[in-house]
């Protein structure tokens, strides 16, 4: 039990589709890579109570990657997202590893332009697998777009809502303004 203050109430009524936990906290998730500190950050965070351990990496279709995620899953009861992914290969493997999301980039749109992603037409085997064994797929837009590129942005978005991903990774306001004005239906998490 702890105080609720009139800010409290007042947030709730201005924000009221925030993701909270149980006890009406805001959920909160934390980034390991695959270091040696791997476990220790991983208790770390779970002793401090966090909803979700994303497996961060540059390329998340690794031994290690796979190793981390099911170390953490056998060993604590906690949601884990993985990636980056490039390949459709590395979903499954995740996957099948335990994680419950994976998170993937576009060809479009993407801060790791150089790393290989997704286009919209793989997704949409990933997404039906994913699902089918009851896994999420994050996707993520961090760049920032210009004026001109707004339409195009519109017109991913769009397609993406229509493979039903769960949710998008945004980095820059101009993203994340588009897609609660828009696209609603779909979750946001800050990147």
């Amino acid at each position: 039990c702890g105080l609720i203050t009139i800010k409290d109430i007042e947030k709730s009524e201005r924000f009221p589709d925030a993701s909270k936990d149980s006890m009406g906290r805001l959920l909160c998730g934390a980034a390991v890579g695959v270091g040696s500190d791997r476990l220790e950050r991983t208790e770390a965070l779970v002793d401090s109570e966090v909803d979700v351990i994303t497996v961060d990496t540059a390329h998340g279709h690794s031994k290690n990657v796979l190793d981390t995620v099911k170390t953490i899953k056998k060993n604590y009861d906690i949601d884990v997202i993985a990636g980056n992914i490039a390949t459709s290969q590395a979903a499954c493997d995740l996957i099948e590893a335990g994680a419950d999301a994976v998170y993937a980039g576009l060809d479009e749109f993407n801060a790791r332009l150089k790393a290989r992603n997704f286009s919209i037409r793989t997704l949409s085997y990933i997404v039906p697998f994913a699902h089918k064994n009851n896994a999420k797929i994050y996707i993520t837009l961090n760049t920032l777009i210009k004026q001109y590129e707004l339409h195009r942005v519109v017109d991913i978005l769009c397609q993406l809502e229509q493979l039903q991903n769960d949710a998008f990774f945004a980095r820059y306001l101009s993203i994340a303004q588009i897609i609660t004005r828009y696209f609603q239906k779909i979750p946001l998490h800050a990147s």
